[in-house]
Parts: structure tokens; sequence; C-alpha cells
């Protein structure tokens, strides 16, 4: 059994996945953090992975490597809430 996940992580990952959602083709870990830093949802490299590996321990994203890079793409379409039920369970 896991860690709780706190509140800000929860809604950090939904706003992730939302950004994932919108991108068909995926994006690349550093592309997706460029993102995420303009809209000031995450600050750090490592609180990204941590919420991506996450999702993908879920079942939602899944992570390709391509030329050396990680790539994520959502692989399951849920509505947010569910995400939320997904997360915490």
């Amino acid at each position: 059994m896991g860690r709780r996940k706190s509140k800000l992580t929860i809604e950090r990952a939904k706003r992730i996945y939302q950004i994932l959602s919108e991108n068909k083709d995926g994006l690349s870990t550093p592309a997706l953090f460029n993102i995420v830093l303009k809209r000031g949802i995450i600050r750090e490299y490592s609180t990204l992975y941590q919420i991506l590996k996450m999702l993908k321990e879920k079942g939602v994203v899944e992570q390709r490597s391509e030329k050396g890079l990680a790539r994520w793409e959502v692989t399951r379409i849920v509505d947010l809430s569910t995400l939320e039920k997904i997360i915490t369970s």
C-alpha cells in the first residue's frame, strides 16, 4: 500500500493529463515540462516525472522512447472525476 496522494498532487496530475490528452501524438518530457512551467503547474522536473510515473502505473498514460527522449501519451481516455478515483485508489 502506497502513501496517500496529496490534493496538490492530484490536481497537478489532472492538469498534466489534460495537457497530454490535448496532444494526440504525445509529448516528450522536456516539451511537457516547458508547458507546465509556463502555466505555473510545476516548477521542478523531478516533480513532473514522479507524476508521470504515477499516471503510468495507474494505466492512463504510456511512456515510449523516441531518439533517447521519453515520450508520453494518453492510453485511456477518462473524465477528470474518474481520473481522480483512479489516482486515489
